[in-house]
């Protein structure tokens, strides 16, 4: 039986035998298969030519596809061997003859490039410390606030007392008030600082605090050891000689304790009489300075010697009132409201 004509090598090859050099330069067959393809050598018309196989039958070449145990040989090799190893994992079986076999010759598959496996294993969705979206809490479980914490006793604890802007002073920050307290409260004497005109009877009518105060409040000054309290009503109850404007009628409600309630008091505190005793625990010292004080506000007002010294005098001169501090007290958790005076404007 002659040879089929693909497998001589002539002066010009064939176009078979070149596919196959390719194909056997790309795929290198493992050892048990190259000595079946050694080539062998025949006579025939007095030229001698080479023959890659001995055909007895119609060979069909495959490809087996890499396996899971290859692909984790393929991943622990180095990047060096990458492309021996990969090639030499491929194997080349030869078939069986077409009398055994159910499938024909032309049904054999050709050659084609084997593909390449990611380098990159792809995430798997349900491993890990992440869950799937199946796995995950439902939303209607989800609860949102909106509240601001708090603590528990917070409603039980009292909320910090703040004075009216009219009062409202600091070390930065100086309140609008300018009233000299030798002088009844009037539209003449209560005055906003600086522009020197009278300040609003509304705005003296609102409430002094805030939250409002509707029982007592307590004043304190460096300057003198006694408090002042101040009690709603205090300017509807002032003599007629001191008030802002016409007397009020008693209100059926009840009502806060206003700024014009805070002015009243101070005035009608610090207008009264010094005792003995109050005079008697003062020192040497302390007493000059009040007595020269007596003289001084005489002077200015032109009378008042027969008075005596009153509780005005403790100020030293000092008898403009510009405002209320909150100071806090060391052991104590609120803080205390202060008087502050300071010299009249000339």
């Amino acid at each position: 039986m002659p040879f089929p004509s693909f497998l001589h090598h002539d002066k010009q090859p064939a176009r078979g035998a070149s596919l196959l050099r390719r194909f056997n330069g790309l795929y290198k067959p493992p050892p048990t298969l190259g000595s079946l393809l050694a080539p062998k050598t025949s006579k025939k018309m007095g030229k001698q030519s080479s023959t890659l196989f001995e055909l007895a039958q119609p060979v069909c070449i495959s490809l087996a596809p890499r396996t899971s145990q290859d692909s984790s040989i393929y991943e622990s090799s180095s990047s060096s061997s990458h492309s021996d190893a990969s090639s030499s994992r491929q194997t080349l079986e030869l078939a069986r003859p077409v009398s055994e076999t159910s499938a024909p010759p032309e049904a054999c598959a050709s050659p084609q490039r084997a593909q390449m496996r990611p380098l990159r294993p792809a995430l798997k969705q349900g491993s890990g410390r992440f869950k799937s979206s199946s796995q995950r809490a439902s939303t209607q479980d989800l609860h949102v606030s909106f509240l601001l914490p708090s603590r528990p006793d917070q409603d039980d604890e009292p909320s910090a007392l703040s004075f009216h802007t009219l009062f409202a002073y600091t070390h930065l920050d100086h309140a609008p008030l300018s009233y000299d307290i030798a002088f009844p409260p009037s539209k003449q004497t209560i005055l906003r600082r600086g522009a020197r005109d009278p300040i609003p009877i509304e705005v003296l009518d609102e409430p002094a605090t805030e939250p409002p105060m509707y029982t007592e409040l307590v004043l304190h000054c460096a300057h003198f050891p006694w408090d002042i309290v101040v009690h709603p009503h205090t300017a509807i109850e002032a003599p007629a000689s001191r008030r802002c404007g016409p007397r009020m009628p008693p209100r059926r409600r009840k009502t806060p304790i206003t700024n014009l309630d805070v002015v009243c008091a101070v005035h009608d505190a610090l207008s009264g009489r010094a005792s003995g005793d109050e005079w008697g625990r003062l020192s040497t010292k302390v007493q000059r300075r009040i007595s020269r004080s007596y003289e001084a506000r005489c002077v200015q007002t032109g009378g008042g010697w027969d008075a005596g010294v009153r509780k005005i005098d403790w100020l030293e001169g000092r008898t403009r009132l510009v405002g209320i501090e909150m100071v806090p007290v060391k052991n104590s958790g609120q803080p205390r409201a202060m008087l502050v005076f300071k010299t009249p404007a000339a």
